[in-house]
């Protein structure tokens, strides 16, 4: 447990737990309540992103429990302020040398601070994707991992796979059709490409 405030950020994802006699059904129809009435503290690209399971054995002496456990981008404050007291503390070297008398080298703080910060920043970003930057995002990743594939029928091979699986559970997800749209278009023309270029 840490000072953050939940209220300053928006889940990734989460997981409620709940024991004791209830029924799978109400359980289901009020995590999508909660998740409806508070949709401005979920992040929109992750669909379904709260998963709910019921153990009908409740805890002893009691009728009924749940835990509740989220990933919220409200956790980079508490890693701000570390990193913040972190950085005063560092630059006046303060307890540094019970560190490198033990053979640390100041260089791994360094490092340390600039994982930290990393961290953060990446947190602020998930917390302000939106779902068409991140199909942007996707499509631009996927077409680097792509051209840097040495192996084309099996990146082809791969989105079929899922656009595939996606199709058999009667949903298409954007991001896979993309995905396959451009690994076909991708495949089509590498195979016009000269045989030293593929």
């Amino acid at each position: 447990m840490c000072a953050a405030d939940p209220r300053h950020g928006r889940y990734l994802t989460a997981s409620a737990m709940f024991r004791g006699k209830m029924s799978t059904k109400e359980v289901d129809e009020q995590i999508i309540n909660v998740h409806n009435k508070n949709s401005s503290y979920f992040v929109e690209w992750i669909p379904n992103n709260v998963k709910s399971s019921v153990c009908d054995i409740a805890p002893k002496g009691l009728t009924m429990a749940s835990t509740f456990v989220g990933n919220s981008t409200s956790i980079q404050e508490m890693f701000r302020r570390v990193s913040e007291q972190f950085t005063a503390m560092f630059r006046r070297k303060a307890f540094l040398h019970w560190y490198t008398g033990e053979g640390m080298d100041e260089m791994e703080f360094t490092e340390a601070e600039s994982n930290m910060n990393d961290l953060v920043a990446e947190y602020q970003q998930y917390q302000d994707a939106t779902m068409e930057e991140l199909r942007w995002n996707f499509l631009s990743v996927g077409a680097s991992s792509l051209l840097l594939s040495t192996d084309v029928k099996s990146t082809f091979g791969f989105a079929a796979v899922h656009v595939y699986a996606s199709q058999s559970k009667k949903s298409k997800p954007l991001s896979e059709v993309h995905a396959f749209q451009f690994s076909a278009a991708f495949l089509s023309s590498a195979l016009r490409m000269p045989k030293f270029m593929r």
